[in-house]
């Protein structure tokens, strides 16, 4: 399944707390927005920890800002439980989810580029993607290394491994290198996905590094893998505890925690042990990163820690109120880390002075590592509350204020047949001119605005005009929602209506498009009655617009409307098979009734009758002329 040209998600009149949930809230800066790829002033994020040898170092001249403002905020439909850590390449954010999901969200503004669905399964993926040369490397517990294009989403090849791959991989001279569950490492071409070779390491979740022509990798021990041939050089092991992070390349040594909470430094070249530090807290799942002489990583007690890369002593540390279990990010001289107290921390590299924190949304959990790129920290998280929505975050510069735009949203149906059709169309405005080329998004809920599923995206025309259809899959009340995340000058805007949907003898339906909350729609067959409730802010004025089908109304003057039980009046308009009603009313809570007269045709429509009515007459008049043929006077 793929999805492109996405962009944000939310509605602009349910409460504060919900647009935090649901609302992708998008921020932008407009002196931010260059291209920043020819400027040279970005580098590239493209794999787990950054680089082959996972210093978790970028080198980008690009000044990160001494804020914690939101450049954008992403929050979208994910039904997997967390996200993996993103990578950025050439203006582009890609996020895998364990559902099997990967997407590509634009650095710049938030919006999504596409989506692909990799492999539907629980935890199918659980890796951190990588990128080489357009090119993305994901694996999944399928026993699949897949290649697809950046741009696009397409898969190009894919490669049956000996079991589930729960790692993330690395792009290093035209080959893709990964550990699986059947604790082998493999080697394949990156181009065409011919396996090069394979060695037993009993590595199967961690991630190797390369560095030199080797490749390092973590199992029962550390492992130095020949990179051209698959043949171990050498190995290190430690009788207290495996290794169990990914290992770290830097300066000629390789570094790695362990489960009894130490740090090692070992000899890239002959494996020979330099140091070991004991540290508090359990380290396994945070991977240490190296830059300018120094280690960075985090523990489970809350800890951040610095170390000397050439003798293991503490520098600084820092205590956070969660656990650690993402690895940092290093870059203009200062260092990022996220903590499960759901805070993003930016520290100064050399002495550990905190310079700013971001607080994350209160359902956050599964927080990943941070990513670099354009002067932004990306990070992931995924919400633990319904809607259990995923959330990208670009951090950067405070945002200047935005102009507002004007979003307007119709809803009606050509038919009301069920399967029938609705017509979501509306405009965008900016200052009172339309703004041309625009995503817009629309979504429903049937759960009152606690979840949403997306209809469709669609582009505006130059004149701000936009058109989508949409059939419900089911009778019931909807909320309809509509979405701009907005661009340089105009911030987010939404729209909500909502939509009900009925059925008679499982083949007819009455739609009910209002800006009030409808509820309690019914329909009584005896009585010939749709009766239901609309509800909205005292004194503001209220519409419904109706749609019933002919078959079931003969004559329109037959159809009365009645609100609290008064007669009102209304517009009616006639399409081929239904009659389109508008009234309006003032907001408060009112029962609307609607009586459809006596004159009902029963369970069939007129293009059944009409034939067998007019069979009825031929047959009459041949009888008739046969009688005057047969008559013989006295």
């Amino acid at each position: 399944m793929k999805k492109r040209n996405r962009e944000n998600l939310l509605a602009a009149f349910i409460s504060t707390a919900l647009l935090w949930l649901v609302t992708p809230l998008v921020y932008l800066e407009p002196n931010l927005l260059v291209n920043a790829e020819s400027a040279g002033t970005s580098d590239n994020w493209p794999m787990f920890l950054h680089d082959p040898q996972h210093t978790g170092y970028s080198q980008s001249q690009a000044t990160i800002p001494n804020t914690n403002s939101p450049v954008w905020i992403r929050a979208f439909s994910d039904d997997g439980s967390k996200l993996m850590s993103p990578i950025v390449v050439d203006g582009l954010v890609i996020v895998a989810s364990n559902n099997g999901h990967l997407y590509a969200f634009s650095s710049m503004t938030g919006e999504i580029i596409w989506t692909y669905e990799l492999w539907t399964g629980v935890n199918s993926v659980n890796g951190v993607p990588a990128v080489s040369s357009g090119r993305i490397f994901v694996g999944s517990i399928d026993h699949k290394m897949y290649s697809l294009n950046a741009s696009t989403g397409d898969v190009l090849w894919s490669f049956q491994a000996g079991g589930g791959i729960w790692s993330s991989p690395i792009v290093v001279e035209n080959r893709v290198i990964f550990t699986s569950d059947d604790t082998k490492l493999y080697s394949l071409n990156a181009s065409n996905g011919a396996q090069l070779w394979n060695r037993t390491t009993w590595g199967s979740y961690t991630s190797p590094a390369f560095w030199n022509g080797t490749v390092f990798v973590t199992g029962q021990a550390l492992y130095a893998v020949n990179a051209s041939n698959g043949e171990i050089d050498w190995s290190y092991s430690n009788d207290a505890s495996y290794p169990e992070s990914s290992p770290v390349v830097s300066d000629g040594k390789v570094f790695f925690s362990t489960g009894n909470s130490s740090v090692f430094s070992i000899d890239a070249s002959n494996g020979t042990y330099i140091w070991g530090s004991k540290l508090s807290g359990q380290l396994s799942q945070s991977s240490p990163v190296a830059a300018n002489g120094r280690l960075f990583l985090g523990s489970d007690n809350g800890y951040i820690y610095s170390l000397n890369a050439s003798s293991g002593s503490l520098l600084w540390r820092y205590e956070t109120q969660g656990a650690i279990s993402s690895s940092a990010a290093v870059a203009d001289g200062k260092v990022f880390f996220a903590s499960s107290d759901r805070n993003v921390y930016a520290f100064a590299e050399g002495n550990g002075t905190l310079l700013w924190k971001y607080q994350l949304g209160q359902d956050d959990g599964n927080i990943g590592s941070p990513a670099i790129y354009d002067g932004k920290v990306f990070i992931v998280s995924k919400s633990t509350q319904a809607p259990f929505l995923g959330k990208v975050y670009a951090l950067g510069r405070r945002p200047q204020a935005l102009l507002s735009a004007d979003l307007t949203l119709s809803l009606n149906s050509p038919t009301s047949f069920i399967g029938f059709k609705v017509n979501l169309t509306g405009t965008l405005k900016g200052n009172g001119t339309g703004i041309g080329n625009a995503t817009i998004r629309l979504f429903y809920s049937v759960a009152g605005g606690q979840t949403w599923t997306e209809i469709t995206s669609t582009q505006t025309s130059t004149d701000g005009s936009y058109f989508a259809t949409w059939i419900p899959s089911a009778t019931g009340t909807y909320i309809i929602m509509v979405i701009w995340a907005g661009n340089e000058t105009y911030g987010l805007v939404s729209m909500t209506k909502m939509l009900s949907v009925s059925s008679v003898n499982d083949q007819y339906v009455f739609s009910v498009v209002s800006n009030s909350t409808v509820s309690a729609l019914t329909f009584n067959s005896a009585s010939k009655q749709l009766s239901f409730t609309v509800t909205g802010e005292t004194g503001t004025e209220g519409f419904v617009d109706m749609t019933i089908a002919k078959s079931l109304v003969a004559n329109i003057v037959d159809l009365k409307v009645y609100l609290d039980g008064v007669s009102i009046n209304y517009v009616a308009t006639s399409t081929d098979d239904s009659w389109l009603m508008h009234f309006t009313y003032t907001h408060s809570t009112h029962t609307v009734t609607v009586n459809l007269g006596v004159e009902v045709i029963p369970e069939f429509p007129t293009w059944t009758i009409l034939p067998v009515i007019a069979l009825i007459q031929l047959f009459a008049i041949a009888l008739f002329k046969k009688k005057l043929k047969t008559y013989v006077p006295n």
